[in-house]
């Protein structure tokens, strides 16, 4: 049969595979091709994180009171206010990201925002957008000094400075900023910390949180690396054009190396089962026989603490380790 007179069947199954790569490498091209600019992000402040920010702990034991409507709304709004001057939330470049504390609708309140251009904050009339927030990030840098030179009467501020680490998805960081602010600046909180801090706080200091919290999902930092970095070099149009390609050779190593990944882990398994090692764990209080037991790493103890030598603070050296499992 002619090459160009194929049966319809198998022209359909070929376009419709066609069209969903087709429709795979567009939707990568379209999203390389998506460089994030800087922008408000919205934080819902919904009964349930007022709820959590407003009690003891721990946080799952915190329940919405029942409060009336009017008195929901006048305290999630104290605690959006209190929360606004104690976080600083960036971007995947660095860049102020302004949040906005939204309210129900029921509550019919204003959002509270943080400087924002074009909004409650005036930036200098030129300059690219970039820089246009950077001016706000000024103002809001402002109100944070003048909250810590206004502590309440007979106390004194003293900066807590928490920056969040990686994996942390965007609305999950600005939660926890939410509600651990409000906690840390409660007069009750304050007390409990500065009595877990016994020596660190001076009298009539307590503390003042702030909150620095950038989006750093697992997902979300996998495909701004791939796509948008080369070599520690952002922007670069080479590696825009050749990410399905390394989407795909991701994908297809990933399998590959499946079954190489597994194998390891049950030989890291086996070796924690080793006498040796079982034998360092239980000098130092892992008393886990015929398993391992991954949470007791000897620190700054070995199994020569029970020797005639007395109590050592050295870690055993590899070699030694390994001399001695041979014997």
């Amino acid at each position: 049969m002619d090459r160009y007179c194929r049966p319809p069947g198998a022209w359909r199954i070929r376009h419709s595979r066609w069209s969903r790569l087709r429709t795979a490498l567009l939707s990568t091209g379209l999203a390389a091709c998506a460089t994030p600019e800087p922008g408000p992000v919205e934080f819902a402040v919904t009964p349930e994180r007022v709820a959590r920010a407003s009690c003891d702990f721990p946080y799952h034991d915190c329940a919405p009171d029942g409060a009336s409507q009017p008195e929901s709304c006048h305290e999630a709004q104290m605690l959006a206010e209190k929360a606004g001057t104690s976080v600083i939330a960036i971007d995947e470049r660095g860049h102020y990201t302004p949040v906005s504390f939204n309210f129900a609708k029921q509550c019919r309140l204003e959002p509270i925002r943080q400087p924002t251009p074009g909004v409650n904050c005036v930036p200098q009339p030129e300059g690219p957008i970039a820089e246009e927030f950077t001016d706000c990030f000024v103002q809001h840098a402002k109100a944070i000094r003048s909250n810590l030179q206004s502590p309440p009467p007979g106390k004194t501020y003293h900066l807590l400075v928490f920056i969040h680490g990686g994996l942390n998805l965007e609305q999950g960081r600005l939660e926890r900023a939410f509600v651990d602010a409000n906690r840390m600046l409660a007069d009750r909180s304050a007390a409990v910390i500065a009595g877990r801090a016994a020596g660190r706080l001076e009298g009539g200091e307590i503390w003042y949180p702030l909150f620095i919290t950038w989006p750093s999902g697992g997902v979300q930092s996998y495909l701004d690396q791939r796509i948008h970095y080369n070599q520690g070099d952002y922007g670069s149009e080479y590696k825009r054009l050749m990410s399905p390609l390394y989407f795909l050779t991701d994908a297809v190593e990933a399998v590959v190396r499946a079954p190489v990944a597994w194998a390891e882990s049950f030989s890291w398994v086996d070796l924690g089962q080793t006498p040796t090692l079982t034998h360092v764990g239980d000098a130092i209080g892992c008393e886990q026989q015929s398993k391992p037991a991954f949470v007791c790493v000897p620190v700054e103890r070995d199994d020569r603490s029970t020797s005639s030598a007395g109590p050592s603070r050295s870690l055993p050296s590899m070699s030694s380790v390994s001399r001695r499992g041979t014997r």
